[in-house]
């Protein structure tokens, strides 16, 4: 097994572009991620909000990137705490907590803690990942 893995921590400032990309690449123009005013009216907050699903892929995307691409997602739980909000800064801190062997692969148990930097609120439950190292 490799016990020498280390996932290096991630900070994402969430922009209106980010959002707008997102919601292109997956399809989902709901006025809550782009429109200030809509967001104002229907949930009393100032700024467009994050579509909640993004930060999965950012996790998924940050993880694949830092293991490797034999890296594959075998599992992820995650529940959502708080809203976020553009111009926020969220901060992503990996923990590998254990690993084992499976078949010749090497399987991860990794613990994501995801907070605004600013206010250092939680955003996520603590995540739980899989992920296997295929060989």
């Amino acid at each position: 097994m490799q016990s020498n893995l280390t996932i290096k921590s991630l900070s994402l400032t969430i922009t209106p572009q980010l959002l707008v990309s997102y919601a292109g690449a997956t399809w989902d123009f709901h006025r809550y991620h782009y429109d200030p005013q809509f967001t104002k009216k229907k949930l009393k907050v100032d700024k467009p909000i994050v579509d909640g699903q993004m930060f999965g892929a950012v996790i998924s995307k940050h993880l694949i990137s830092e293991l490797g691409e034999n890296a594959f997602m075998i599992n992820m739980k995650l529940r959502y705490l708080s809203m976020v909000m553009v111009d926020e800064t969220v901060k992503f801190d990996f923990e590998i907590v254990s690993s084992r062997l499976v078949d010749k692969n090497t399987v991860l148990n990794i613990l994501i803690n995801v907070k605004v930097e600013t206010d250092n609120r939680n955003v996520l439950q603590p995540v739980e990942v899989e992920m296997m190292l295929k060989k």
